[in-house]
């Protein structure tokens, strides 16, 4: 399941795919006024970045989305409910609203 619209579609975060990853990397860790070391943290715990963001759905299968930011608690109950009666969830038309 993609639970949010960052999952469903993306999101805000997909605005990071305007830049190159270089320049975002040197900006965030670097440039920016609260860096206190100046280096981009490099390890093998950390996972390495995409070139660019992507739905979930775009890397791994999903059976269900479930958007919203964060998405409704009406929303989550009946996704939930969905799968514990054994279905996988279909939402409402009526459930789908962006405000």
């Amino acid at each position: 399941m993609a639970w949010g619209d960052c999952a469903c579609f993306g999101g805000i975060v997909t605005m990071r795919n305007f830049f190159e990853r270089e320049e975002l990397l040197r900006r965030a860790f670097i440039e920016s006024e609260s860096t206190a070391q100046g280096r981009i943290p490099m390890s093998e715990e950390i996972p390495r970045l995409l070139e660019k963001v992507k739905p979930v759905d775009q890397v791994v299968k999903v059976d269900c989305f479930v958007p919203g930011c964060p998405p409704s608690a009406k929303m989550i109950y009946w996704a939930l409910v969905e799968l514990l009666n054994g279905r996988i969830p279909v939402l409402p038309a009526e459930m789908m609203k962006f405000d």
